[in-house]
């Protein structure tokens, strides 16, 4: 075997058994430390071993056929040979080639879809387990940054030796086991870095180094499957070297950044045959290609001087991380800061109302459509979430309580949305360290505290209606106000710079077992307000109709309650100019009481006036007794059988003095009209 074979497969057999230590070692220190990220990186370089693995197996073949073209170059020099026919000798000496022919053309291949197959595997596995995962580090972090640091000192001699080999023409291939290393290289002191980091109690370096390798191995089996397909489909030049599709461009970029344009190059090379590197735009570009990126990164660095806020929020700019010295609170519009690290903007909604959920333990429903909070009824009888926030109210009397053993404290179900926008952004940052959680935790205590001297039962045996407002009825407005003033005055205290907007009181109600009960009491004050209500009407509609308003049948009343509690204190003169008043404020009055005083006058009118006409007949009677005595006699009885007859059928009946007469008279009642009963016209 050639020693340039034989030395690449021995750097390829080290860097399998440096896979297959360090994941052995990184696997049982992520263990026995709890951390996560270092169990990752072990998966990640087991990874790297089927690389070594497919390296050790080319250049055994390599070997082999380099062997064989060797020994049938001797032959051909010597004078005699073995065998007599060439083609037979050429079919002898040309096995091993073919074999590494055949397994340079599809062991790459499946090689790549096993180490693709892996990664995607293993990739999306380690996301699983990072979803499931809450503590991404157990005990001991400096253990395993020792450890991580360890393996990627190792990997990164490796790598880097490999990698510095492969720009050999016949050890190219071992830039792929390089390129790979260097990034378990890259991600091992990413996870040691992160962990000195998790050691002084700030976890998001720990938590982004955490997603690292499983987005690197997805990236890397995706590209791997990609370059396979093209490998397929790509032309073939002769006596050039074939990278496989595990032969990673974008890790080769890390291992050897130098090349970047190269790599890009000799992809471009081999997807359509010609040397695109010896053209004049990739020799201008590879020459401005530093100063662009140079160029590139300052401008991106410099727009941080920049900050842009959007309408309704403001933004607190900090000057070397000092809230004091040089901090600003700006508005909405573009401002001008000094560049990171020196200056750091934090942008919040200012005039967005925000809102915590007090008691709701469950997340809202969300439409899929519109995107928006699914809104239901909150009805007394039916359970809105699984744990229910309840709060302990005192009950206001005993007379209500037919168990005497019955404790004086009642429970209710609260789901209450507490309403806020930030005021002081200032306060909101630096005055704590959560703002919103210790608002939470102050409209839990206020609310609790609250209810326990709040009105609950609604007294349906006595008093004014309006005491009779319950926080699970009309009480709910005042006690919504009072809240939110309650709130805003501890929020102010503690300096959270918050103005409290609303506390919405519409999901009280009664636990689930007792709501029937509350229902039938809530029912029977509203009957009991319905009768009361419905006195009050009848009682106006009366006092209305007798007046003619409420408050003239007010002021009579009041004005007859004090003549009667005065009469007896009161002068003559004074009496008679009080009942003058009375008598005037009557007839004023309107109504029942108006038309009673005018039937009475004019029922006095009329008789008096009857009685004078009595008196002044009676007299002109008296004068025509007195002149004819019998005459008036005879005209009275005469004008009294007149009046007496004059509705009355008359019969006229002549006879002479002897003749006797027989009177019938027919008392039934005629169903015909006979002749008799017809009236004649008046001529």
């Amino acid at each position: 075997m050639k020693d340039s074979s034989r030395k690449a497969m021995n750097v390829a057999l080290g860097g399998l058994i440096l896979s297959l230590i360090g994941f052995l070692g990184c696997l049982l220190t992520g263990i026995i430390t709890s951390i996560l990220p270092v169990q990752f990186i072990a998966w990640h370089l087991l990874g790297a071993a089927i690389i070594w693995l497919y390296l050790i197996i080319y250049y055994h073949n390599f070997g082999l056929a380099e062997r064989e073209k060797r020994d049938e170059a001797i032959l051909k020099s010597q004078d005699e040979t073995i065998f007599q026919d060439s083609q037979q000798r050429q079919a002898m000496f040309s096995v091993a080639r073919k074999r590494f022919k055949i397994f340079q053309r599809w062991g790459g291949i499946v090689f790549s879809v096993l180490s693709a197959a892996y990664s995607i595997t293993i990739g999306l596995w380690l996301i699983s387990r990072l979803r499931e995962t809450s503590e991404l580090v157990g005990k001991n972090p400096l253990a395993g940054a020792s450890a991580m640091i360890v393996a990627w000192f190792a990997s990164f001699l490796l790598a880097k030796y490999a990698s510095g080999m492969s720009s050999e023409k016949d050890w190219q291939p071992l830039r792929a086991g390089g390129s790979y290393l260097i990034s378990s290289s890259a991600g091992s002191l990413i996870v040691a870095i992160a962990l000195g980091i998790r050691f002084f109690h700030y976890d998001l370096p720990i938590v982004a180094a955490s997603w690292i390798v499983p987005v690197i191995m997805l990236l890397f089996g995706a590209e791997t499957i990609l370059n396979t397909v093209l490998d397929i489909y790509r032309p073939r030049i002769k006596g050039a070297y074939h990278r496989p599709g595990l032969d990673s461009r974008l890790l080769g970029i890390i291992s050897q950044p130098g090349s970047m344009l190269h790599t890009a190059a000799s992809t471009i090379d081999y997807q359509f045959g010609f040397k695109v590197s010896q053209t004049w735009f990739y020799r201008l570009l590879e020459k401005a290609i530093l100063p662009l990126l140079f160029l590139l990164i300052l401008c991106m660095y410099l727009m941080s001087c920049f900050v842009v806020v959007g309408p309704g929020k403001k933004a607190a700019i900090e000057h070397l991380g000092s809230t004091d010295n040089g901090r600003r609170i700006v508005g909405p519009g573009m401002h001008f800061k000094w560049p990171a690290p020196f200056d750091k903007a934090y942008i919040h909604d200012t005039e967005r109302i925000q809102q915590l959920n007090i008691g709701i333990m469950n997340a809202p429903d969300i439409n899929e459509e519109t995107d928006e909070i699914v809104k239901k009824p909150l009805l007394w009888g039916q359970k809105h979430q699984e744990v229910e926030f309840r709060l302990v109210v005192a009950t206001e009397s005993s007379k209500n309580i037919s168990n005497e053993d019955a404790p004086p404290v009642s429970l209710i179900v609260a789901a209450v949305p507490v309403q806020y926008r930030v005021k002081d952004l200032y306060q909101f940052l630096y005055n704590h360290k959560d703002p919103e959680v210790i608002l939470k935790n102050v409209s839990y205590r206020e609310i609790a505290r609250y209810m326990a001297s709040a009105k609950l039962e609604t007294d349906i045996f006595g008093g004014d209606i309006q005491d009779n407002e319950s926080v699970l009825g009309a009480g709910r407005k005042e006690a919504s106000e009072e809240l939110t003033q309650i709130i805003q005055t501890r929020a102010d205290e503690l300096g959270l710079g918050v103005e409290i907007v609303t506390v919405g009181l519409q999901g009280i109600h009664p636990p689930l077992d007792v709501a029937s009960d509350y229902e039938e009491v809530i029912g029977a004050v509203q009957k009991r307000q319905e009768s009361i209500l419905s006195a009050l009407a009848e009682r106006n509609k009366t006092l209305t109709e007798l007046g003619g308003s409420l408050e003239q049948v007010n002021g009579l009343y009041k004005m007859l309650s004090d003549y009667e509690q005065e009469k007896d204190e009161l002068s003559e003169s004074a009496r008679k100019e009080r009942l003058a008043e009375l008598d005037k404020a009557f007839l004023e009055a309107r109504g029942q009481i108006a038309e009673k005083i005018f039937d009475a006058e004019q029922y006095a009118f009329k008789k008096k006036r009857l009685s004078k006409a009595s008196g002044e007949r009676f007299k002109s009677q008296l004068k025509a007794y007195r002149a004819a005595p019998k005459i008036y006699l005879q005209n009275e009885r005469l004008l009294t059988l007149e009046r007496s007859l004059e509705d009355v059928r008359k019969y006229i009946v002549v006879s002479g003095e002897g003749d006797s007469e027989v009177m019938i008279v027919d008392l039934k009642q005629k169903l015909n009209p006979d002749i008799y009963d017809l009236e004649l016209p008046e001529e």
